[in-house]
């Protein structure tokens, strides 16, 4: 058990090392995934764009129908949707197609001397140049509406980072999974719905109409949901009245970089176990 325990961090150090040592491959696979997946055709990129902008569009136009102008406090309310739509999108998205990156790569599984462990870098990397896109239209609309663009707007490479890490930790192992229990991807799916609407994307924290008693017992719960903390993040640095840095959710940001790392240590590790099985079974 002690010899098992010391192994632990060794190992993921290794994981980490062999990572790093693949950079270069990972980046020129991130490219090739990137143009197969959005420029393989005449209107590739456009279509990816598209559809999170009419999804967006769509829910805009009818809550502005249902509620007139539901602005919330003094932000417009499709900048401040936006800012909610936006990551989880990116998230939502990142997890569910990390989940089937080694069935879809049997190929590149089946050969001896590739390092498997790229994969789901690689598939997260190929998501950020839309993702990216999507945080430049957040600014543009924001100085259309005459908004500040302000300091707390530099903090949200760390949002990104921190999204990012949380989605490694949770392919790797559902990647991991998937060869073995084909059904992991269905359960992600009805994973994703609930995290949806558990997610401040619709409603705000500050505005929920709940008594205090509820709300001191709701609270914990929703904030147990790391996107939770990912997507109030975005929202304060890009569209709240009042920015706020995140190490001002000291609690919170401990709470959402201890479940980050439990997921990145036990996906590495269960990756790593799993690895020489993975071209016998896809």
């Amino acid at each position: 058990m002690f010899r098992r325990a010391v192994e632990l961090p060794r190992g993921f150090g290794h994981f980490l090392q062999d990572l790093f040592r693949s950079r270069r491959l990972i980046v020129q696979l991130s490219l090739r995934e990137f143009r197969n997946r959005y420029l393989g055709s005449s209107l590739g990129l456009f279509w990816a764009l598209v559809h999170p902008a009419s999804i967006i569009i769509l829910y805009w136009f009818v809550l502005q129908l249902a509620f007139g102008d539901p602005n919330i406090g003094n932000v417009p309310f499709v900048l401040w949707l936006m800012c909610g739509l936006v990551p989880f999108f990116f998230l939502s998205e990142s997890i569910s197609a990390g989940a089937t990156t080694i069935v879809e790569n049997a190929f590149l599984v089946k050969k001896v001397v590739f390092r498997v462990n790229m994969l789901p870098v690689v598939r997260l990397l190929a998501l950020v140049p839309i993702h990216l896109i999507f945080v430049g239209l957040i600014l543009v609309l924001t100085l259309c509406y005459r908004r500040p663009i302000t300091l707390y707007s530099l903090q949200i490479p760390y949002y990104f980072f921190a999204g990012c890490c949380l989605c490694l930790g949770i392919s790797f192992l559902t990647s991991a999974l998937m060869p073995f229990l084909r059904d992991t991807v269905q359960v992600i799916a009805v994973v994703t719905q609930f995290l949806f609407w558990l997610t401040p994307i619709f409603w705000s924290p500050t505005t929920v109409s709940i008594s205090p008693a509820k709300k001191r017992i709701l609270m914990p719960l929703l904030e147990a949901n790391p996107l939770f903390y990912l997507v109030q993040g975005y929202r304060e640095s890009l569209a709240a009245t009042s920015g706020v840095w995140f190490w001002q959710h000291w609690l919170l940001t401990i709470y959402f970089w201890g479940v980050t790392l439990a997921f990145l240590v036990v996906g590495m590790l269960v990756f790593k176990r799993l690895r020489p099985h993975f071209a016998d079974v896809v």
